[in-house]
């Protein structure tokens, strides 16, 4: 089974928004104004939503306009 301890849990965390993080970073400007948009919501909640030291969560319906918008590899998805 599956460790869900809170430590473990913000590791995750950190680790998914740090992946986020990194491939806007090599999107073309912009793209953190785009995603905003797609995800109805302003730039400050998408530098919430990558930012390790936030604990905001990136919501599991959004996932989607994600990988579109910031144009995901198959590998990146997983």
């Amino acid at each position: 089974m599956a460790d869900l301890s809170p430590a473990s849990t913000q590791e995750a965390v950190t680790a998914y928004k740090r992946l986020l993080a990194e491939i806007i970073d090599r999107r073309p400007s912009g793209t953190r104004q785009r995603l905003a948009t797609a995800l109805a919501k302003n730039r400050s909640f998408v530098s919430q939503i990558t930012s390790p030291g936030y604990a905001t969560p990136i919501p599991a319906n959004h996932l989607d306009a994600i990988f579109v918008v910031c144009h995901f590899s198959p590998a990146e998805k997983r």
